[in-house]
């Protein structure tokens, strides 16, 4: 089937449609104004006849338009490709970021728990300090 036919088929089955809703909504008009609507249809639809009969497409101008969709959807596929590779170059940043944070709250934690050692030495020497201090006061000699 040919396009002009297959556009046809198609053009006069919904016009059948709309001629059923048409004569539905027409009721009791009466029958001249009946007919003169479907005069005037049916000089509208040799109109369109005649139109599609003088149908003539440019068969450079579809294969050029063909080209261009064509190049556009290879562009398109490339930028999506683009995207997935950003994509995933972004979701191994954040995995590197995160667990750099980890290491880095490891490491704080680690210094905290550094820290807080040397101020249990630090008052284990200021306690050793004050007993050598008390012990001197009091004339005896430590042997530390």
């Amino acid at each position: 089937m040919s396009f002009k036919a297959s556009y046809t088929a198609e053009y006069l089955v919904g016009l059948a449609k709309v001629k059923t809703d048409e004569m539905n909504k027409i009721g009791q008009e009466g029958a001249g104004n009946l007919l003169r609507m479907m005069a005037d249809k049916i000089e509208w639809l040799r109109n369109q006849l005649d139109q599609l009969a003088e149908f003539n497409p440019s068969w450079d101008m579809l294969e050029a338009t063909q080209r261009s969709l064509s190049e556009h959807q290879k562009e398109l596929s490339d930028t999506v490709m683009e995207v997935d590779l950003l994509n995933a170059r972004r979701h191994a940043y954040r995995k590197n970021v995160l667990e750099q944070k980890r290491n880095y709250e490891a490491c704080i934690t680690d210094l905290r728990e550094e820290c807080g050692a040397l101020k249990r030495e630090i008052k284990r020497l200021n306690a050793v300090d004050e007993l050598r201090m008390f012990f001197d006061a009091m004339q005896v000699k430590l042997g530390i």
